[in-house]
Formats: C-alpha cells, sequence, structure tokens
C-alpha cells in the first residue's frame, strides 16, 4: 500500500444551483447517484472534445471537482463562464488543501488502521475528523488507479502523511501515482488527451466516466 500527494487543482461549486450546474457539464450524472457521490467523468467543448477530466465529488449543495494540475485553468475558466452566479460560486480552493491519494491492494487496510475509515463502498465521498483536521475522505471506483482520496487542509498535510505512514503505508510521489494511472488504462491531459480527443477514443464510457441516460450536457451530441 502507498500513498502520495496528488499533483491537481481544486475547484468547488457552492449554492443552490451546485448540483444542476454540474449536471449541465460534466459527462457522467452527478444527480442520479445522490447525496456523498463520488464520480469520474470530464468537461467537454461544444463539439465534445475532452477539456479535462477529474473526479466530482457531491457534499450538500457542494460540488467538489478534483481535476490534474495540467487542467485546473480549463476548468476554472469553464465554471467561471457556464456558471451563472446565482445558482452557484466557483472558488479555486488549491492552496488550500493538499489531496493524497491511497493504491495498492493494502491501502483500505492501512487506511482503517491509520483512523481514515471511508465509505463503505466505492463511489461515495464521506467527511471524517483526523486528528484535528476536518478532512473528506472518498472511495474510487473499482477500476480507477487509486482506493480513496483524502483531502484535508494544507496545514494538516505533514500530520496526515506521518499517520500513514504510521500505519504501515509507503509514502512516495506524484510519479507513483501516473504509473498506477497507466497500468489501469486512465487517461491524462497532456498525455493521451489533447484538444483534439473525444471521450471514446480514451474510453471514457468504458471507465465509467460518461452517461448515456442523463440528459442534455454540453458536447453530448457527438
Amino acid at each position: 500500500a502507498l500513498f502520495a500527494r496528488a499533483d491537481v487543482g481544486v475547484l468547488t461549486l457552492s449554492g443552490p444551483g451546485a448540483v444542476a450546474s454540474m449536471q449541465g457539464l460534466l459527462t457522467n450524472d452527478v444527480e442520479k447517484p445522490g447525496d456523498g457521490a463520488f464520480i469520474y467523468g470530464a468537461l467537454l467543448t461544444a463539439k465534445g472534445m475532452i477539456v479535462v477530466d477529474g473526479w466530482a465529488a457531491r457534499q450538500g449543495a457542494t460540488v467538489t471537482f478534483t481535476v490534474p494540475a495540467a487542467g485546473r485553468e480549463r476548468a476554472l475558466a469553464i465554471f467561471t463562464r457556464s456558471i451563472p452566479p446565482r445558482l452557484a460560486r466557483t472558488s479555486d480552493v488549491t492552496a488550500d488543501v493538499a489531496v493524497f491519494r491511497l493504491a495498492g491492494p493494502q491501502a483500505l487496510v492501512k487506511a482503517h488502521a491509520a483512523g481514515l475509515s471511508g465509505p463503505p463502498g466505492p463511489g461515495r465521498v464521506m467527511p471524517l475528523t483526523v486528528g484535528d483536521a476536518a478532512c473528506d475522505v472518498a472511495r474510487a471506483s473499482e477500476q480507477a488507479p487509486f482506493v480513496l482520496q483524502v483531502t484535508a487542509p494544507a496545514t494538516a498535510a505533514a500530520a496526515l502523511a506521518r499517520r500513514l505512514v504510521a500505519a504501515g503505508m509507503l509514502e512516495s510521489d506524484a510519479v507513483a501515482l501516473d504509473c498506477a494511472r497507466i497500468l489501469a488504462g486512465w487517461p491524462s491531459v497532456g498525455a493521451e488527451v489533447d484538444d483534439k480527443t473525444i471521450p471514446q477514443e480514451v474510453r471514457l464510457e468504458e471507465l465509467g466516466g460518461v452517461s448515456f441516460t442523463k440528459g442534455c450536457y454540453t458536447g453530448q451530441e457527438t
């Protein structure tokens, strides 16, 4: 079991229209799984090309979208341009949080030993207090290249890393996470995905990242 601090951007949509706004942009269904959902999907251009992929966590009136660092500004631009402030407020909280991803067949066991008892099943997210820090612990889908994603205040990053090491996890770096991503066959902006890639070319539907039943969203027609 290993963990590493992920090289990501973290954006939040907060307000009465946050879920509906995300539903109209993401390739996956944000509404159907209900509160506490943690799903993979992408933002597309009007012509169906992938702008950025990422993981959306739905908690109450807030949706948190974690994307590769290279796609943070693209995602922020889409949210700023597409979502009226009266429906949802867009915030870039990248500098305020640390995102750790845990991988490996023993990741859940070691996480439990570290006091990170996350959601009981895949595709869910829940708040959890770890030590003195208020964290969000999300469990990815079975196909994903990581098992858990832990989002904590940036000030608590060092303490959280020590806790995981003490539980028997190997501390690595973002390169290890990228290797796991490649082995799992997951695409990445700047590698397998450029500004002319459509979801089918990088298996987004096979990875559970596309809904064909939820209704309209940007780029759906392609």
